[in-house]
């Protein structure tokens, strides 16, 4: 591509094929180029110009890019839990739209700040991965693994826009599921705290 002034209109056509989020290697493909110096030189034109943001090392996207799929491109393994899932699942009033947080078994966690929002992304243990279904292009826990994650992340301190002991709509949850789910969970104290919340929350579950 020898006319640089044709990026944008290239960009865009595939820009929504991917949510408006790329990897380097992506907009390597798209432009037809395998040297490095001159896709640098393409990618620093389309931020001048707009058309494009630098996320993270690497990853890029539109300005009309959505902070969810920015954060699933960056984590495709991740999935969204705590506020995030419950909110996804209606089990809470509250609807980050420019905070969200994604659940990863990557060894650090980190929060990252765009223009569009912010991406919390938490750690947890290899074992207690589990727990959510793809809807569309996003990984979304269930209501049982969303509720469950807000407990086990309430125990280390996390600190939420709503009240975890009356805020949250149990009714949505599948009390068998639910505890099929805690039978992962070695800590017994933790596991007789999940089920109190649901009770606290207003469901009798014995």
């Amino acid at each position: 591509m020898k006319n640089i002034s044709n990026l944008p209109l290239v960009l865009s056509e595939i820009s929504e094929k991917v949510n408006g989020v790329f990897r380097r290697s992506d907009l390597a493909n798209l432009f037809s180029t395998s040297s490095n110096d001159t896709l640098s030189k393409r990618i620093q034109f389309l931020i001048r110009e707009g058309h494009l943001k630098r996320a993270i090392q690497g990853f890029y996207y539109t300005p009309d890019a959505k902070i969810m799929d920015l954060a699933q491109r960056i984590f495709p393994d991740g999935y969204f839990s705590l506020t995030t899932g419950l909110s996804l699942n209606i089990m809470i009033g509250t609807r980050p739209t420019r905070k969200i947080t994604i659940v990863t078994a990557r060894p650090r966690p980190k929060t990252f700040h765009f223009d569009i929002g912010s991406v919390q992304m938490k750690r947890i243990n290899s074992e207690y991965f589990f727990g959510f279904s793809k809807i569309g292009y996003h990984r979304i826990a269930t209501p049982e693994k969303a509720f469950i994650d807000s407990c086990y992340y309430y125990l280390k301190k996390e600190t939420f826009p709503f009240d975890l002991s009356s805020d949250v709509r149990v009714d949505h949850l599948d009390i068998a599921l639910l505890k099929e789910m805690l039978k992962k969970y070695a800590n017994k104290r933790f596991v007789q705290f999940t089920l109190n919340m649901v009770e606290e929350n207003g469901r009798k579950i014995r």
